[in-house]
């Protein structure tokens, strides 16, 4: 509800320039106005209000410059007055909508260092050399997963100065079983869960056959059809994550915190 005190606190400087103006401009329409009989017999009416109606007609010629200048100058108080007004109160901010900002996009290579955080990763590199490209250093993980006695591998492939990646993965598909026995060769990996009576030892966890590759460059259709061809004749269930994966977590990612 409209809470009018406070509402002429607010304008009184509007309100009475534009008092000034309208007083030069009603009498200008007064003037007019002179023409026709009626307005011009009660100017000169005697009594107290044909002398008002003669002096508003005509005013000393000092009161007419000075009445225009001071209504423009509390128009233009009141609008300095609006310009420089106070900030919202923490209320009213608080009321407004917050956008949350945005969260620089992780890389290709950020997600495959950290997607599946729940297995105990072991880490190292291949030099890969493709049938037609040069060689590129492929970073590996085999994932050991204790709780479900079972383990994987993902690969990250960089983007080729060639763009061959199709030939890298190609030459990938032999490297699951070399990653997997470097690890058991030289890494010793002994768990026990709280609770658990024995231990287990990563030498025992049966491979599932998952194997993740991340892939900087493009792979087309056809050759995604035949990667898969190839790694399941022998025996792989294969995952592959380009740029697009990225793009993806990322919206899920920021679409999970508004």
């Amino acid at each position: 509800m409209l809470n009018w005190g406070v509402w002429i606190q607010d304008n009184w400087r509007k309100l009475v320039g534009g008092a000034f103006l309208l007083w030069q401009f009603l009498r200008g329409l007064l003037e007019l106005a002179e023409h026709f009989d009626f307005i011009h017999e009660h100017a000169r009416n005697p009594g107290w209000v044909g002398d008002v109606i003669e002096y508003l007609l005509n005013p000393p010629t000092w009161v007419t410059v000075p009445s225009i200048g001071v209504g423009f100058a509390l128009l233009f108080l009141d609008s300095r007055k609006r310009t420089g007004a106070a900030p919202p109160s923490k209320k009213e901010s608080d009321e407004k909508v917050k956008t949350p900002p945005l969260d620089k996009p992780k890389t290709l290579l950020e997600y495959f260092k950290s997607d599946f955080p729940n297995c105990m990763k072991t880490s190292n590199q291949f030099t890969i050399s493709g049938k037609n490209s040069k060689s590129v250093d492929v970073l590996w993980h085999v994932c050991r997963d204790f709780s479900a006695g079972t383990e994987f591998v993902s690969f990250y492939v960089p983007r080729h100065d060639d763009n061959d990646a199709f030939e890298t993965c190609v030459a990938l598909s032999d490297s699951p079983k070399l990653a997997i026995d470097h690890v058991n060769k030289n890494i010793t990996m002994v768990v026990k869960a709280p609770g658990d009576a024995t231990h287990t030892d990563g030498k025992t966890l049966t491979f599932s056959g998952r194997v993740y590759i991340y892939h900087e460059d493009l792979l087309t259709l056809e050759q995604l059809g035949s990667l898969e061809t190839l790694y399941k004749n022998k025996g792989l269930a294969i995952q592959f994550r380009g740029i697009n994966y990225a793009v993806t977590r990322h919206l899920q990612e920021q679409a999970s915190k508004n």
